[in-house]
């Protein structure tokens, strides 16, 4: 399961949620604890991303140009936090606050460290014998 599969049509239609989904995957990176990824998009991937869910469930015709530079990119929106939340992915990095020199994979081993039920639950994939 991955964000493609926890949007639902209702959600999707609705442009202005189209374009926070967009916006918080801009400069955003998500770590999704159920399936250990990080999850990390370009403008033009986010755009891409969205309109190939529009497109899939939707039956529209659009690109990634129908959501590029539509604002709000890279700033954390608390229904798609949520919404992400509730389904295992967290927010790990903002690339407009990080000043990191460290790799992507050193990242998430530091990450890893500083969260120890993250790792419990990739490990027993129940929060239920961790909580």
């Amino acid at each position: 399961m991955g964000i493609k599969d926890i949007i639902k049509v209702e959600q999707i239609k609705d442009v202005k949620f189209a374009n926070k989904l967009y916006a918080n995957l801009c400069n955003l990176v998500w770590y999704d604890y159920i399936n250990d990824i990080v999850i990390s998009l370009s403008w033009r991937g986010s755009g891409g991303f969205v309109a190939g869910i529009r497109n899939t469930l939707l039956n529209t015709n659009e690109d990634y140009m129908d959501f590029y530079c539509a604002g709000d990119e890279g700033i954390v929106d608390e229904e798609i936090e949520t919404l992400f939340n509730e389904n295992g992915i967290i927010l790990f990095e903002n690339f407009y606050e990080s000043h990191s020199d460290m790799n992507e994979e050193e990242k998430v081993e530091s990450f890893k460290k500083s969260n120890p039920i993250v790792v419990a639950y990739n490990r027993d994939k129940s929060l239920n014998k961790i909580l």
